[in-house]
């Protein structure tokens, strides 16, 4: 797990851990992955937890090691998807007819649920930035490449 997590993010998960494992057996309760995730700033939603605990206890014992919940870990907490993804996926569903663009109100509204940590003035300042159709409308294709360039 080595150059995933920050120190700082392995000891919390580990801290975590430790505070929900509470036989000291280095395993918690399935039933309490949500609020250990909670602890460290993560809220899954209910099909994220699920397919997390069928993924480290497929058998159904009903616990989860530290070793198999940092295996799972980087794909739930964002750390293994392409950058683009996740505002692709979310474009797409206001994207009804499948035209590849969306209205600037769509891309204030996305970057505001998904990009999480945008002010209103960043936000304004990255629309204004970048490439706005006549119509109003963004091709969001282009904007995320954009908006990764941008970061790069």
């Amino acid at each position: 797990m080595a150059g995933i997590f920050t120190e700082e993010e392995f000891a919390a998960f580990k801290k975590a851990f430790e505070r929900y494992d509470k036989n000291g057996k280095g395993v918690i309760y399935t039933k309490d992955l949500d609020s250990m995730l909670q602890s460290v700033g993560y809220n899954a939603s209910a099909v994220e937890l699920q397919d997390m605990i069928n993924m480290v206890d497929p058998d159904g014992v009903g616990t989860i090691d530290f070793a198999n919940f940092l295996s799972i870990a980087p794909r739930y907490l964002g750390r293994d998807k392409d950058p683009g993804q996740e505002l692709t996926e979310a474009f797409q569903m206001f994207d009804k007819d499948s035209t590849g663009l969306v209205s600037k109100d769509v891309v204030q509204h996305v970057l505001k649920n998904i990009g999480g940590q945008l002010t209103n003035e960043e936000i304004g300042e990255v629309i204004r930035e970048a490439d706005v159709e006549s119509n109003g409308n963004v091709n969001y294709e282009e904007f995320i490449r954009f908006l990764i360039a941008k970061e790069a």
